[in-house]
């Protein structure tokens, strides 16, 4: 059987890959959001104005987008883009949409944080041998 440590590690490793999809996700890049916005709704989290949560919901379809992307579009709007592009058109014209600053500091903290979660359970098998001796 493998080391629990080894588990662990592969947890840290798809959370830290998760975080990177959620953040990069929320820029709407990788979505395909054609349609008409039936709503657009904004959940202030614990400081509002700053970690607010944008819900766009576009042909029946809610997704969760940052504020910058949520701040191009209004309920009615008919509005085009396709996966993976970074263009987005709405009716006051078409707009490009950028990675978030959340996804470039996950882009450094989830690497800092995989590295210290191998640093601690290395550190970790290593202290009870010393203690042995």
């Amino acid at each position: 059987m493998r080391s629990p440590s080894a588990y662990l590690l592969v947890l840290v490793g798809l959370l830290c890959v998760g975080n990177l999809w959620t953040t990069f996700h929320r820029s709407g890049i990788p979505v395909a959001l054609t349609g008409r916005i039936e709503r657009v709704e904004v959940r202030p989290e614990k400081h509002p104005g700053l970690d607010d949560v944008h819900l766009v919901t576009v042909s029946g379809r809610t997704t969760h987008l940052d504020a910058e992307v949520a701040s191009l579009l209004l309920e009615g709007d008919e509005i085009r883009k396709a996966s993976w592009s970074a263009e987005l058109t709405t009716p006051r014209g078409t707009s490009r949409l950028d990675v978030s600053r959340d996804s470039w500091r996950m882009l450094l903290a989830m690497p800092i944080l995989l590295g210290l979660a191998v640093a601690l359970l290395r550190w970790r098998a290593r202290a009870p041998a010393e203690e042995d001796e």
